[in-house]
């Protein structure tokens, strides 16, 4: 089952209704999504050696990613309506074995019915959990575009380095958020000479259709849209393209794009004396439309049927050419060194070299920029007046925190509120904001991954060994801190009886929980292997 935008809906008599696929009678004799036939990945890759030292390579090729899922995120289908079975009475049973299910109890299968929801007419009725509508072109996997062109060096015979331009165009992503179909758009709002402009018309929007005088419905055009629909729901409500619904999630609409850009460089020390050593650093920009998800509770209202946020733009109307902006995931500076070392057999120990040689010390490090801050969501009411979500617009030359950085460590995060509020502003009713959804200076605390490793294997026999080994995680003891509260800056900031912040607009908590970042102490796990 799928929802249609043109289909009659018998239950009201106006336009969305359900078809469903396959041929014959009841049928839509159509299918609600194809698979896309084209979706070859070619690759082609070139090295030429400008002397015997030096190296240059590039690439080209193309990736598939898998299809998309449901608005819900799983592969489940819904449940329409069920049919319940009691008991007539105390003691009776509702059925049995001998009598089979009840003959008033049993559905009618298959049912082809285009009104199967609203179940109630009145309007503002969610969709059945599971249902959605479905682009035609959910079966187009999302494409990667990617190249790189670098050059390798050789500088001593154990040495080398490398850098190379690394890049890659996105296309077809699926971006629920940039197709909002049981919205009011601009044009229904033209249509009935509303500008909101005026600060009357978000009021207006807000109020219910029931309690609107005659002469301001004559004024903007305002009516029952169907005869069932109820005066208690808003005008809002009843301008929606399909005002027997409430939202109306979209799935597999493949609209989102991505933008990835680097300079990647590496440096590799070849086994000398014992020493293994590998470095990257890459400087790099992601940037995508329609892509990101929302953290929960942080992102403009647009349910996806759960009432949770399915994606993270402003003004779903403009969001293709509005809301390009950096990516979720977002580091420009990632350095990341690898390296493993074994000790050689000193023969000047004679005896004792037996019981040092042969150990090995192995890293990972890594150090990257923060991840981007989301924009708060705005608090103004445009959700219910327009039914899209909204950012609040940045204050331009207002610092963004109230401490000199989150990796400053100069502040105490128990005391401290590091997030300022007064960088934020609601935009004006009925207006959306201009903010985007991140920026590259508004970013949570780095943190780093340090781990070392020690370890020896004995050989006793040609089929029998001992290994031995200590793996230390956050070698360095470094504090991980929580993410601060960033959802609400007209969220005030809360203290206990002893000063400390207990909630509010910038608030870390300190609270130690084994799921939190807070906890992650160093420590150490010891490991024997014997094999045989």
């Amino acid at each position: 089952m799928d929802f249609s935008a043109s289909t009659v809906n018998p239950v009201t008599n106006t336009p969305g209704a359900f078809l469903f696929e396959g041929s014959g009678t009841g049928h839509c004799n159509c299918q609600f999504a194809n698979n896309y036939p084209f979706a070859f990945g070619p690759r082609v890759g070139a090295a030429y050696s400008l002397d015997d030292k030096t190296v240059i390579r590039v690439g080209w090729g193309v990736i598939y990613g898998p299809t998309s899922v449901n608005a819900l995120g799983v592969n489940a289908a819904g449940i329409v309506n069920d049919n319940q079975v009691g008991s007539p009475g105390l003691g009776t049973p509702a059925m049995t074995l001998a009598g089979g299910i009840p003959t008033n109890t049993i559905p009618g299968w298959p049912t082809f019915n285009p009104g199967v929801a609203p179940i109630s007419p009145i309007g503002n009725q969610p969709l059945p959990t599971g249902v959605v509508l479905l682009d035609q072109n959910a079966g187009r996997p999302p494409r990667q575009n990617q190249w790189s062109i670098g050059i390798q060096r050789e500088i001593t015979r154990n040495m080398a380095v490398e850098a190379s331009y690394v890049g890659n165009r996105g296309v077809w992503w699926q971006a629920p958020s940039l197709e909002d179909i049981n919205a009011i758009t601009p044009s229904i709002l033209a249509a009935h000479n509303m500008n909101l402009s005026n600060p009357a018309i978000p009021t207006l929007l807000s109020t219910p259709l029931g309690s609107v005088s005659a002469a301001t419905k004559a004024e903007y055009g305002l009516g029952i849209p169907y005869a069932s629909f109820s005066p208690n729901n808003t005008v809002a409500q009843s301008l929606r393209p399909f005002p027997q619904f409430a939202n109306i999630p979209v799935s597999g609409d493949p609209l989102g794009k991505t933008w990835y850009d680097s300079l990647q460089t590496k440096l590799t020390i070849r086994p000398t004396h014992g020493l293994v050593l590998q470095s990257t650093f890459s400087w790099q920009k992601s940037l995508d439309v329609g892509v990101d998800n929302a953290p929960a509770g942080a992102g403009p209202t647009v349910p996806n049927g759960t009432g949770t946020p399915t994606s993270y733009v402003n003004n779903t109307y403009l969001a293709a050419q509005q809301s390009k902006a950096i990516s979720e995931f977002d580091q420009p500076f990632l350095f990341v060194v690898a390296g493993s070392y074994t000790l050689p057999k000193i023969e000047q120990l004679k005896k004792a070299s037996w019981v040092m040689k042969d150990w090995q010390i192995g890293t990972l490090l890594s150090y990257s920029s923060g991840l981007p801050i989301p924009a708060p969501a705005s608090t103004t009411s445009i959700a219910s007046q327009l039914f899209q979500g909204a950012l609040d617009n940045r204050v331009p030359g207002v610092p963004l925190y109230t401490v000199p950085s989150l990796n400053c460590h100069c502040f105490d995060p128990s005391t401290t509120a590091v997030l300022n509020p007064a960088a934020w502003q609601a935009p004006a009713p009925g207006q959306f904001g201009d903010a985007a959804p991140f920026y590259s200076d508004y970013r949570y605390a780095r943190h780093p991954n340090e781990n070392i490793n020690l370890g020896r294997t004995w050989r006793i026999k040609e089929r029998m060994s001992l290994n031995l080994r200590v793996e230390f995680s956050n070698i360095f003891n470094r504090t991980y801190l929580n993410n601060p509260t960033s959802s609400n800056p007209t969220t005030p900031v809360t203290h206990n009886g002893q000063g400390l912040l207990t909630g509010g607009f910038g608030y870390i908590s300190t609270v130690f929980s084994s799921t939190t970042q807070l906890a992650q102490p160093r420590n150490g796990t010891i490991v024997a292997r014997f094999t045989f």
